[in-house]
């Protein structure tokens, strides 16, 4: 494998040492209300759960750096389970206030 990675290496080491760091950083030290789910109310174990799936899957991100061709599945899953949630707010975020859809009733 040559050069040709380097830049996908790159941000896999990246974003894992983001999701490693920033992540549990915002979460639980500086508590920053937009990173946490319903503030002004907590769940504390909801949100060390979160960190241990986001801390896990940095962890298996800086792992796929090494051979990126080789950890594509690992690759899309954290993209696509990324993209997901991201998709979803911004879809609700187009609803009434207080409205719901007719096609699909989801709890926000």
């Amino acid at each position: 494998m040559g050069t040709n990675h380097l830049i996908t290496k790159v941000a896999l080491i990246a974003n894992g040492v983001a999701m490693m760091l920033v992540y549990p950083l915002n979460m639980m030290v500086l508590e920053l209300t937009s990173w946490i789910w319903d503030a002004p109310s907590r769940n504390p174990p909801l949100e060390h759960m979160l960190v241990a799936v986001y801390v896990t899957m940095g962890a298996f991100l800086i792992w796929a750096a090494r051979d990126p061709v080789r950890f594509l599945p690992l690759i899309d899953f954290v993209i696509v389970s990324g993209a997901t949630p991201g998709t979803r707010r911004e879809w609700r975020s187009t609803w009434p206030s207080g409205g719901t859809s007719s096609a699909l009733t989801l709890r926000p």
